[in-house]
């Protein structure tokens, strides 16, 4: 009966185990996966900075799937493509020398998480350059090699 009780436990800690680590066995998919988020995050520092033009914007947009959705979920922004498009082209060349430092990643079934060190430099009300940085986290939904959705934190 013990002997039972046992192996009952150990094949429910087998389940909860492969439950809770669903990215294990997609090595070739997460390395995909954060290609696409470092090809975001190098092209998204560029529309953040005098480097930006409505080349690199499309740049970003074209990683994204046709119908994908851009969220920032703090500010409670939920946008289309078009009009993710529109508020970066409205915010080119703000800053200046933006750096994303991507310093991890996590991985699951459905998406990838890349946590991030956002610093660059934009002007103030008297025209002196503040330096900003930023931690966040950008949540990377991913279908087909393509963004389906991101949501920056």
């Amino acid at each position: 009966m013990e002997r039972s009780y046992a192996l009952i436990f150990a094949r429910f800690a087998v389940c909860i185990i492969v439950l809770a680590v669903p990215g294990v066995g997609r090595a070739d998919g997460q390395e995909q996966d954060n290609r696409i988020a470092r090809k975001f995050f190098e092209l998204r520092e560029q529309t953040l900075d005098q480097r930006g033009t409505t080349v690199q914007v499309e740049q970003v947009l074209a990683l994204f799937k046709k119908n994908g959705r851009y969220e920032h979920p703090a500010a409670s922004v939920v946008m289309t493509l078009d009009e993710a498009k529109r508020g970066m082209i409205a915010h080119l060349k703000e800053g200046r020398d933006a750096r994303i430092t991507i310093r991890r990643f996590f991985h699951n079934l459905n998406f990838t998480i890349a946590e991030t060190t956002l610093h660059y430099f934009v002007p103030d009300d008297s025209g002196h350059w503040t330096e900003i940085n930023r931690n966040g986290v950008a949540i990377f939904e991913l279908e087909a090699g393509r963004i389906a959705r991101l949501a920056e934190y």
